[in-house]
Parts: structure tokens; sequence; C-alpha cells
């Protein structure tokens, strides 16, 4: 007995034709449309930043060796401008001594021409604006004389006498004075 035959069922995956019109099918063509561009844009996005990612490494390689060379290069000033800055330190204090006050050299001098010959001086230590001398004398007198002469002086004010001891295994006396200096100059007075 022959077989029956059976009718092919056909499967047929493709829309028909009428799909084509009708809503549904014209808004999933416009959703797989549209997916389609997005995808290709950011692939296109992906491989755009890829691609920029081997410029990009290679610029910042040569930003971080030129910042290395250049931080390299502060630091061997380090020394020196450490240095220049101590030296403008120490010149900025010798101008402003030079320049504000009267030289230590015009009081020595003053000092020194009115020491009586029974006195010696043996230390002038300036400390602001106070001088402080340290003499040895034979007698109290002298030391008396030395300080009335000193503040005859227009540089010298306001002498004082601080102390007065007897010297160790002498028969000599010890006196420390103290004086005032006057007033500092101007920055008007200053030489140029």
């Amino acid at each position: 007995m022959p077989a029956l035959k059976r009718k092919q069922s056909s499967v047929n995956l493709l829309p028909t034709d009428e799909g084509d019109s009708s809503l549904k099918a014209r808004i999933i063509r416009w959703l797989l449309g549209t997916f389609r561009f997005l995808v290709i844009t950011v692939e296109l996005v992906v491989i755009v930043g890829f691609l920029s990612r081997f410029f990009l490494d290679s610029q910042n390689s040569d930003l971080t060796d030129n910042i290395n060379e250049k931080k390299a290069l502060i630091q061997s000033y380090l020394p020196f401008e450490k240095d220049f800055k101590r030296t403008q330190k120490r010149i900025e204090l010798l101008n402003n001594y030079a320049y504000t006050s009267t030289p230590l050299g015009d009081f020595v001098s003053q000092i020194t021409r009115n020491i009586p010959t029974d006195v010696q001086i043996t230390r002038i230590n300036k400390t602001g604006e106070e001088i402080t001398i340290t003499i040895v004398a034979k007698d109290e007198q002298a030391i008396v004389a030395f300080a009335s002469r000193i503040q005859k002086e227009s540089l010298l004010q306001n002498v004082s006498v601080l102390s007065v001891e007897s010297v160790q295994n002498s028969s000599l006396i010890q006196a420390n004075l103290k004086t005032e200096l006057p007033k500092t100059q101007t920055n008007e007075e200053q030489p140029s």
C-alpha cells in the first residue's frame, strides 16, 4: 500500500506583505534601525577611545618624563637657593643695622677718648639700644669720673652704674655701666 501522502507544511519566517504596512511592523522596523545606528555609534566611540588611549598614554609618559626632569633640575638648585636666601637675610640685617643706627665704632671712640688713666675697659657689649661697659679701676672716684665724662657725650644717654664689686685677689674695683643709645635714624636719613 502506498503511503499516504501528507501535505507538506511550509514554515515561512519572513513576514508577509500584508504585515509590512501594519503599525506594529513599522514600529519594530524603526526600533531595529535606530538600535543598529546606536550600536554602530557606540562601537565607533569605543574604537576611537581605544585608539586614542595609545596617543594619550604616550603624551602622559612624555609629560611625566618632562616633569621628572624639571623636578630634578629644581632640586639641584635647592642648596644654592637656600644659601642665596640665607645671604639675603644677612645682607638685610646688615643694611638695617648699617643704615638705621649709628655705627658701634662711633660709640666706642666716644667711650675710649674719655677713659681716665686709672681705668681699664674689659668689655663693651651692645644689646639692642643699650651698651653695657665693664671697667676695672683703682678706686671708686675713677669710676664716677669716667661715668660723668661719658654722660656728656652726644651719642650716649642716661649713663648709670649697674654694679660695683671688688676683683678677687686684687685691689682693683670692677664696675658695670649701662648707657642708652639715641633713637635710630629714620628712613629719610638713610643714604641711597
